[in-house]
């Protein structure tokens, strides 16, 4: 298995994902989901969260329904630019997605405490 990181951009303009990055932990499933009529961007990657079955700080759930609300993190950033911090951006991660191995995003921080996607791909079988 390889990983990948990526910064989480954005998130600071998105009253519920900076509501709601507090309460995840570290190695929370992630939701990549490419934009591609993005009009800033067309190959921008919005990261989610699905809320089903995440519990607040008093042990409560934020949702019981089958299927949660998806609230939206912030965005993978953009390629080469300065926010590209780890040189993985969204071009990188394009490829992982339509490249067809079998892989999973997580939420994980940097030491700063930053959040960032850490990216699971599976290796192929020789």
């Amino acid at each position: 298995m390889k990983q990948y990181f990526s910064r989480v951009v954005g998130n600071q303009h998105r009253l519920a994902g900076s509501a709601v990055l507090p309460v995840l932990e570290v190695d929370q499933p992630l939701l990549l989901d490419p934009e591609p009529e993005n009009p800033y961007d067309s190959l921008a990657i919005k990261v989610n969260v699905d809320m089903t079955g995440i519990r607040d700080a008093m042990g409560n759930l934020y949702s019981n329904e089958p299927e949660g609300p998806i609230i939206c993190l912030g965005y993978i950033p953009r390629s080469g630019t300065r926010t590209d911090t780890t040189g993985f951006g969204n071009r990188e991660v394009m490829r992982i997605i339509q490249g067809g191995p079998e892989w999973e995003a997580f939420l994980t921080f940097s030491p700063q405490g930053d959040p960032m996607v850490r990216i699971e791909v599976q290796e192929e079988a020789a």
